[in-house]
This record gives C-alpha cells, structure tokens and sequence, in this order.
C-alpha cells in the first residue's frame, strides 16, 4: 500500500478550549477517513488528552 496525507483548516466556532478544539477536529478527521472509505489510517495529534481519551475508550466529554 501507498501512503496519503491530507491535512485541513477548518474554524470552530463555540469551541472554547483547546482539548476541546483537538477533540472536534479528530472527529472530523475520522469523519473525512470514513467518508473516503479509507480503512487503514493513522491519525496523529499533539493533545496527549485526546489521545488518551481514545485510546481508553472515553464516552463522555466530561472525562477530557
């Protein structure tokens, strides 16, 4: 397989802080992959919250 990178520039309005800025942004990366019927992807981010919320399964935003 060959690789693909894409990036975007979106503005969130009512967003207030940046966890919560990288949390609506990592939806809509996962939104954008599942649209293009991609499969196999790896999403990276620098906001160790988010990620670990992922990771361990978080199902409610207060736990960000």
């Amino acid at each position: 397989m060959g690789s693909f990178v894409q990036a975007c520039t979106m503005i969130f309005p009512f967003v207030v802080t940046v966890v919560e800025c990288e949390a609506t942004a990592m939806k809509h990366a996962v939104a954008l992959a599942l649209s293009n019927g991609f499969e196999r992807v790896i999403f990276e981010s620098d906001c160790q919250r988010v990620v670990n919320a992922l990771r361990n399964d978080c199902l409610y935003a207060n736990e960000l």
